[in-house]
């Protein structure tokens, strides 16, 4: 079967997960093009690809995604720009037929994500975003206990992002710590924990109430610490804590669910380290999977590859990719419905009515 023709557009700091997914499915995709703003970076892209697979292949550079676009036939593309660029980006990918598969946030307000999937569906083509932590192992093996009654009735769950972004972390790419390219700490750093939050949770929110603030990097224009409580459907609640602001550096990216029957915490700096395992029936205080078996405790430094195996695999076979436009909306509406109330000072009900811009 002939290889799926990809091209990435955007080689910033997310590259190198992205440069080793593709290497690990490289049996059923083949890079033909790189582009970026700036050609030493697609430069540094294609070689650092070429130094994995040892190969001579033939990978364009570019400095125009447009210009890629009309010159290369592609089957896919992977966008990794700036946040703020990802609508117009896969907008252009998808009416031109080409699918695909987008760093997260998919965009920064719900009018583009709907506008997305609907391009999508005119151009019959697949639209898939980057929320990695779903097919982490140690995330998915929750989620199977949860879904098969281990846990019993769920109470509520937590998410902490506790990191350190720097000043030179802001000012090495300008369009980080600004509202309408990058959306801050919320869509930026903890949208992959809210997208798991309510995953695992497995309900729609209903109301959210949060606090925002800018402790420790004045030079942005975005708020660098959240708190929020969110409410869910059946009074199931959900609580986030993300900051940047930690000093020195990155203290602890955890998620913890809480049931009739168990308390399961995942935690470690990046979601790498089981810390609770303890559910009724479990003749060890370690890992237990539904089954009875022991989840491994595994060191997970990225899954971005399971994410590219999925979409492939889900290109083949005409189904819908794990986490489509319709997906990642959720965590989007949860993350701009938290600005709302931390700006307004109120609890806000979801789903959000009226305008669905971002939050100004």
């Amino acid at each position: 079967m002939r290889k799926l023709r990809l091209g990435v557009i955007g080689c910033g700091n997310i590259k190198k997960k992205h440069i080793q997914a593709i290497f690990l499915n490289r049996d059923k995709i083949a890079l033909t093009s790189v582009c970026d703003l700036y050609a030493e970076r697609a430069r540094d892209f294609r070689d650092s690809y070429l130094a994995l697979t040892g190969d001579g292949e033939n990978i364009s550079i570019y400095t125009d995604y447009l210009q890629m676009l009309r010159k290369e036939k592609l089957d896919m593309a992977s966008i990794l720009t700036d946040s703020g660029k990802h609508y117009t980006i896969a907008s252009d990918c998808m009416e031109r037929g080409i699918n695909v598969l987008v760093e997260k946030p998919l965009a920064l307000s719900l009018d583009e994500v709907d506008s997305l999937t609907r391009t999508a569906s005119v151009n019959k083509v697949k639209l898939g975003v980057v929320h990695q932590y779903r097919f982490n192992p140690l995330i998915s093996g929750l989620k199977h206990c949860i879904d098969t009654g281990r846990l019993g009735r769920l109470f509520y769950g937590v998410t902490t992002v506790r990191w350190n972004r720097n000043r030179e972390y802001y000012t090495k790419s300008k369009w980080r710590g600004t509202k309408h390219l990058d959306g801050g700490v919320l869509m930026n750093q903890c949208i992959q924990n809210i997208d798991i939050l309510q995953w695992l949770l497995g309900e729609k929110a209903a109301e959210v109430y949060a606090y925002k603030q800018n402790y420790a990097h004045p030079y942005i224009d975005t708020e660098d610490t959240v708190l929020a409580l969110i409410k869910f459907g059946s009074g199931m609640l959900g609580m986030v804590e993300g900051t940047v602001s930690i000093f020195s550096g990155n203290l602890e990216n955890s998620i913890a669910v809480f049931g009739e029957k168990g308390s399961v915490k995942i935690g470690g700096k990046a979601l790498n380290r089981i810390d609770v395992w303890d559910l009724e029936g479990c003749d060890s205080g370690a890992a237990c999977a539904a089954s009875g078996d022991k989840l491994s405790l595994i060191q997970s430094s990225g899954c971005h590859g399971y994410v590219y195996k999925d979409f492939i695999n889900k290109l083949e076979s005409r189904e819908e990719p794990a986490i489509n436009g319709n997906e990642a909306r959720k965590s989007i509406e949860i993350v701009l419905a938290i600005q709302q109330s931390a700006e307004l000072g109120l609890p806000v009900n979801l789903p959000l009515k009226g305008g669905t811009n971002n939050w100004e």
